[in-house]
């Protein structure tokens, strides 16, 4: 395998229905990007660690063992950004339940650039809970109340890793990218160290394969008033959701 650095790793996380594929699409859409979708071989190597914490009672062995495993889990997500065989340096791996694993990520890959992409909540729940998801790793996902426990328990882990790698994570809004689009983008290709391309503007122009419920919207323009369709329900969610919600 060739040297490490020649990647940039740029990661997304948020919510799911929070506009991670449409900002993976407006980076894909640079000529020096590659978006990679929702890889999960970060999960796959961390979760065989953490599932043997438990088991170590001397901290000198486990901080011994947990720097081994750091430099394990940055050879073998290289090796998988080696297997993609594409030409551009910056990957872009938008598995949004990754917020849990950030320490990892940033110990591993101190460069990394982590965009968190945030939504107004009420529009995120409602999203979540109308959708069907296909796989099992959303049980949280038919009942609002745990939906909004979800979001409250993600609300926490990025203010936890927020106090821990301020420099690394740049926060998104996607009402504030909808509304004003040539600003946020350019916003965030800064923050990835990227040159501006209109591409990025016309990111519905680009082919590129998209396996999320997003499919649909992100081969059209840039709209805006979608984080509102909750307002058509807003006695119910307000009423199911206004006391968990923070």
């Amino acid at each position: 395998m060739s040297d490490a650095k020649e990647f940039q790793t740029i990661f997304i996380v948020g919510m799911p229905r929070s506009g991670t594929t449409l900002v993976e699409q407006i980076l894909a859409s640079h000529s020096q990007v590659h978006g990679a979708g929702e890889l999960s071989a970060m999960s796959m190597l961390v979760n065989p660690i953490t599932s043997r914490f438990s088991d170590f009672t001397d901290w000198q062995n486990q901080k011994q063992l947990f720097e081994e495993d750091i430099s394990g889990i940055r050879l073998g997500y290289l090796q998988v950004l080696h297997d993609l065989k594409v030409n551009e340096k910056n990957i872009v791996d938008k598995m949004s339940l990754n917020f849990f694993l950030l320490g990892f990520i940033l110990s591993a890959f101190p460069d990394a650039k982590i965009i968190n992409v945030k939504r107004n909540p009420m529009a995120v729940c409602w999203s979540i809970y109308k959708h069907n998801f296909s796989d099992g790793g959303h049980g949280y996902a038919y009942h609002l109340g745990d939906i909004a426990e979800f979001y409250n328990l993600y609300l926490d882990m990025m203010s936890f890793w927020h106090e821990r790698f301020p420099d690394n994570i740049n926060e998104l809004g996607y009402e504030e990218l909808s509304e004003n689009q040539e600003f946020e983008t350019r916003r965030l290709l800064a923050f990835c160290e990227l040159d501006w391309q209109q591409s990025c503007i016309d990111f519905h122009k680009t082919i590129k394969p998209v396996n999320t419920a997003s499919t649909v919207q992100v081969r059209k323009k840039m709209y805006q008033g979608s984080s509102q369709d909750w307002r058509h329900y807003s006695d119910f969610l307000e009423l199911e959701l206004q006391d968990i919600l923070r």
